[in-house]
């Protein structure tokens, strides 16, 4: 009825359908949220169909109230996307504390020769201890260094007892210490203190070399970390090992820089396009955490990794469509389509 709808981007209608396209884009009505701004959706157009009588001030109010309503549920999403962001940088401590645990332990285990007693608490109570240390305080806080210089301590008194000297109290200095460790994996007191008599009675029988009188820890309890969050299944599946696939080196320097809250179009396998912003930026591993318009993980990478997923042809600037061109376009380009096919 009105054709300024296809010239003017301020058109009531034209805006009032861009709000309910971006509403719709990308929802599968997975979660509740979804479904409910779906029925706002279903019942903004009922109103329209019943209420239409040429004017165009039912537009304008519908566009109103639908952009309050989607107001409320940005706000959910915004939610979601900080406890994406948290969870990830959970993950990525937990997984640093566990790297810098196992290049403690490698330091002071590999290559050489160690009681099954010694193995056990270094490999169980104390890597534990070390990696809830560094969780909870970083690795620059007094927490590592004690836990570093117990581990010391101990390998100095096994050098020690190797070179068989007798007499020594052994551990002595270190009880405290050792209680400690072996208190933080639930171990009670007098279980701490017989855990700490083995390693005693140990270090005595490697003085001796009575390999006979050697002792084991009592059973231990299973040590127990904060669980790594569930990625949600993504179609973006991506390349490992960049060190040796082709990338443009500006490209990983063009994502090193991306400011937070740009938007990326994502390209799958089967070539379906899912738009992701850059939400968070890790500063432990410099990896950029992407979610999808739900506010939820899709996609986490390092700039290399994304640098070759646009070499492949896989990741592209966002292309942000208004819902009523794109219609158009679409239109223009299946009648193009038909032309060509009756010329044909």
């Amino acid at each position: 009825l009105d054709r300024r709808m296809f010239v003017q981007k301020t058109h009531p209608a034209r805006r009032l359908l861009n709000v309910l396209a971006e509403a719709c884009e990308g929802n599968s009505g997975e979660s509740a949220a979804e479904r409910t701004l779906m029925a706002k959706v279903e019942e903004v157009v009922e109103r329209l169909t019943a209420e239409f009588n040429e004017n165009l001030a039912i537009f304008l109010t519908l566009e109103e109230e639908f952009r309050d309503f989607l107001g409320q549920h940005k706000r959910r999403i915004e939610i979601a996307e900080r406890r994406a962001a948290e969870i990830q940088r959970g993950q990525e401590r937990l997984e640093s504390a566990r790297v810098r645990m196992a290049v403690e332990l490698s330091a002071r285990l590999d290559g050489r020769q160690v009681p099954q007693a010694i193995d056990d608490f270094m490999r169980q109570p104390w890597a534990h201890y070390v990696t809830m240390t560094v969780l909870r305080e970083g690795e620059e806080g007094d927490g590592l260094r004690d836990a570093l210089n117990l581990a010391d301590g101990v390998m100095e008194e096994l050098a020690e007892a190797q070179r068989q000297i007798i007499g020594k109290p052994w551990l002595q200095a270190w009880r405290p210490s050792l209680q400690k460790v072996f208190a933080s994996v639930g171990m009670n007191a007098d279980a701490a203190s017989t855990a700490v008599d083995a390693l005693h009675d140990t270090l005595q029988a490697v003085a001796a070399s009575r390999p006979d009188l050697e002792k084991s820890l009592p059973e231990l309890p299973p040590a127990v970390f904060p669980k790594a969050a569930e990625e949600e299944a993504s179609p973006i599946q991506l390349v490992g090992g960049t060190d040796t696939l082709d990338f443009d080196s500006s490209d990983a320097d063009h994502f090193r820089a991306l400011p937070i809250g740009t938007w990326l179009d994502f390209i799958d396998k089967d070539n379906k396009l899912q738009a992701g912003k850059l939400s968070w930026v890790s500063p432990i591993s410099s990896r950029l955490l992407f979610v999808n318009r739900r506010g939820v993980r899709f996609c986490v990478a390092s700039p290399e990794e994304l640098a070759v997923m646009v070499r492949m042809g896989r990741l592209r600037t966002h292309q942000e469509e208004d819902a009523f061109d794109s219609a158009m376009q679409g239109v223009i380009d299946r009648l193009d389509s038909e032309k060509a096919g009756v010329g044909a």
